[in-house]
């Protein structure tokens, strides 16, 4: 077999493979525009295949699904590329040998439906939601539309699938009273993670935000902190990013007195001041992220006997601003949204106390009239 692997004056590669098939005649194969490459070589190992045996004409999707993280490394970020491999190595236990030219929504369908009735590792009340059932679909999609693309597979044979629905997902939304009380006890029994906790409550801020907050970042004087940075994991280790999820994400928010008196009283802690407003007194380290969730879920659960999420105090933020009257805007700037619409519809519930208001002035206008 020989291989050639050119640059082409558009910066894209083109792959030429020859080989002597099974009867041993001279045949090649030729591909060009190749992003990358790595990808290139990819292609070369599977043309190889093709050449030498015509039987299989197709590559298995594992195959497949492995030239496309190939093809993604750089285009994406590390945390999305993560993501992508995470879900590759369950989608493989399932479809990894098939040839992707047998692959059919059927097939695909029976793959969601065991996904589906799968428990969570950490609820195993729960079975998988929805939204990561789209999540593991949208990539098989984009991996067979890969393979479209690149004439690995003459059409897409896999549609619209369905999803199998446990019960609807609602943030848990705690009482003022009960977040006072949690953060109480906090404070006085799991101090580790009292600061990171009373950030998330009080700003509304993602785990990696929060995470990655630097000392500096804190302006006491115009009660004000920067969030600019995100702390991320991939492939198991942790990294600061200089880049947030969104643009919307990096702002400047108000900082309450309740937290800048909280955060003053942090740093007495320390004889010098920490790079991270997180990190331990104890340890002057920070915790490991998915530390941090599991032991606010296992302390919220001891407190108010309460089986919530860390990201479920981002929802009370908004649900405790909305409740407060605090315009949509505010709220969508503060949770460092792109736009209302994610606020409204995905952190934010209907409040009884907000509709027992709004029937009783229509009844009251009523009642005027009588």
């Amino acid at each position: 077999m020989a291989i050639s692997i050119k640059k082409e004056d558009n910066g894209k590669y083109a792959v030429r493979v020859w080989a002597k098939d099974k009867y041993g005649r001279r045949v090649s194969k030729f591909k060009r525009n190749i992003l990358s490459k790595s990808v290139a070589m990819q292609f070369a190992t599977s043309f190889e295949k093709e050449l030498i045996n015509p039987t299989s004409q197709n590559i298995t999707f594992a195959e497949l699904q492995e030239l496309y993280i190939q093809h993604k490394k750089g285009k994406i970020s590390e945390t999305s590329l993560d993501r992508i491999k995470f879900m590759s190595g369950e989608i493989n236990d399932f479809l990894g040998k098939v040839q992707i030219k047998r692959i059919d929504t059927m097939l695909v369908q029976k793959f969601i439906d065991k996904l589906g009735s799968r428990r969570v590792k950490f609820n195993p009340d729960k079975t998988i939601s929805k939204g990561t059932q789209e999540r593991y679909f949208s990539q098989i999609r984009a991996v067979l539309n890969f393979a479209v693309k690149y004439n690995l597979l003459d059409y897409l044979r896999v549609k619209k699938v369905e999803y199998k629905i446990d019960k609807t997902f609602k943030a848990v939304i705690l009482k003022p009273e009960q977040i006072a009380t949690l953060l109480s006890e906090i404070k006085s029994h799991y101090y580790d993670i009292y600061i990171p906790i009373l950030l998330a409550v009080t700003t509304g801020a993602r785990r990696g935000e929060v995470m990655a907050l630097e000392t500096n970042k804190l302006n006491f004087k115009e009660n004000f902190v920067v969030y600019d940075k995100n702390m991320v994991i991939v492939e198991g280790n942790v990294f600061i990013k200089d880049t947030m999820k969104t643009d919307s994400s990096e702002r400047i928010e108000a900082m309450s007195n309740f937290l800048k008196e909280e955060l003053l009283q942090h740093l007495k802690l320390f004889s010098t001041p920490p790079r991270f407003i997180c990190a331990s007194p104890y340890t002057n380290s920070l915790i490991y992220p998915t530390s941090l969730s599991r032991a606010f879920k296992r302390v919220t659960m001891d407190i108010l006997g309460i089986n919530m999420r860390l990201h479920d105090l981002r929802h009370n933020f908004s649900q405790l601003g909305y409740e407060a009257e605090v315009d949509n805007t505010t709220r969508s700037k503060l949770l460092g949204h792109s736009n209302t619409k994610t606020t409204n519809n995905f952190y934010t519930q209907a409040s009884f106390a907000r509709e027992l208001d709004a029937v009783n002035k229509v009844s009251n206008l009523i009642k005027s009239k009588l």
